[in-house]
């Protein structure tokens, strides 16, 4: 019931100014970031010995209080140039362009009783702090990370054999980053985890591939959890492979694959993830099919032992009109090792209501049967502002 509902407004505020120096070699920027709650309801909680149970021994509905949170910090960043240039060939010269920053960041422990947002009570083996306005156990401590990033970007220039014609561009490479960080602060496990992501286009730009992988720099047990010993003192290399990804995507409708990545990217940039996710949920009804093709293996070093290390799902989805104003939509995929169809497998028909949609989708296979509808507006820019209604498998019973 709205009554007993946890409410409450957030606000953040951030703020950055980069500005160069060093005959605009290096680019600094200093940046601060402010966020504040307002909570409408406190928690009072303790333990019952009796029952050896948590109780709620006081719930304030018309409490009103304010949590906010900081971090500020610094990066600079630079950017290193080299050309390699082919004298007897169609590609002219290649480029590298690297992007190594390095950053700090400091964000102060918050659960101190100084700033009133924590209580505590104790069980039978110890005393646990919980957030007042949550009533969520807190576990907290300062912060000052050092991060470490180094982008590198793999360009290739076509020779114009014909003087009328421009050099063509291309890349080899759009990313390839190795990112990682220290913890000053910390009194164990200094170390972030290792981070690598590759991304590349290929056949003239029609399919995406990608990989990464993480890596800890300290041994990790069998279940895959970190001790204290760094992995470079008794093993050979620096790390150990945790997990790591490889994928393959193409539409086969190069149009829509256009228009969505045109109207997403002023919302995120760059980030090809984000824009996956966004793009599917953008249905363009003036283009009468689409198609996406995608491949994604999973490697998991410590999936256990009644699980596979390795997943492999092939998967496709797209859309096909009926009519300028009704669409039925697909997604489906089949799991390799587990020989099964992708629990993501979802049927839906949509209806096209001018500046907004209304669609209803069908999941009928595995733990994630499901079926919803869907009101949204058309715009990319409002894709949050929209109503869901859901029916899970076990709301049947």
């Amino acid at each position: 019931p709205w009554q007993n509902a946890q409410r409450s407004v957030s606000h953040n505020i951030p703020f950055s100014m980069p500005f160069k120096f060093f005959k605009n070699y290096f680019t600094i920027n200093p940046n601060l970031n402010y966020r504040e709650n307002w909570h409408f309801q406190e928690f009072d909680l303790g333990f019952n010995l009796a029952d050896s149970a948590l109780d709620t021994l006081s719930f304030s509905r018309s409490a009103f209080g304010r949590q906010f949170s900081y971090n500020f910090g610094v990066s600079i960043n630079t950017q290193v140039f080299g050309t390699y240039d082919f004298k007897l060939s169609k590609v002219k010269a290649i480029r590298h362009v690297m992007t190594p920053s390095v950053g700090f960041s400091y964000t102060p422990d918050f659960s101190k009783a100084s700033f009133g947002f924590v209580d505590s009570y104790r069980d039978t083996a110890r005393e646990i702090r919980y957030n007042k306005f949550t009533g969520q156990e807190i576990v907290s401590r300062p912060q000052g990370n050092l991060n470490f990033n180094i982008q590198n970007v793999i360009q290739g220039k076509k020779r114009a054999f014909d003087s009328t014609r421009n050099t063509d561009k291309f890349n080899l490479i759009d990313n390839l980053s190795i990112s990682s960080g220290y913890d000053i602060l910390a009194d164990s496990q200094n170390w972030s985890d290792l981070n690598a992501v590759m991304s590349t286009r290929v056949f003239n730009n029609k399919v995406n591939l990608n990989a990464s992988a993480n890596f800890s720099p300290y041994v990790l047990d069998a279940f895959g959890t970190k001790t204290n010993e760094l992995f470079f003192r008794n093993n050979t290399g620096l790390a150990q492979l945790r997990s790591a990804n490889f994928g393959m995507s193409a539409n086969l409708n190069p149009e829509i694959n256009k228009r969505n990545r045109e109207q997403t990217k002023d919302l995120v940039g760059n980030n090809q993830l984000l824009q996956t996710v966004l793009q599917r949920q953008l249905l363009d009804f003036s283009i009468p099919w689409s198609l996406s093709i995608n491949a994604n293996a999973n490697y998991n070093a410590f999936a256990g032992e009644f699980s596979n290390k390795w997943s492999f799902i092939p998967s496709f989805n797209g859309d096909i009109s009926l009519t300028p104003f009704w669409k039925i939509t697909y997604r489906t995929g089949y799991d390799v090792i587990n020989q099964q169809i992708a629990e993501t497998t979802e049927i839906g028909i949509a209806r096209s209501l001018h500046c907004w949609s209304i669609q209803f989708d069908w999941n009928p296979v595995g733990s994630r049967r499901q079926f919803a509808f869907t009101l949204k507006p058309n715009a990319s820019i409002l894709q949050d502002l929209k109503l869901n209604k859901r029916n899970y498998w076990w709301n049947l019973f």
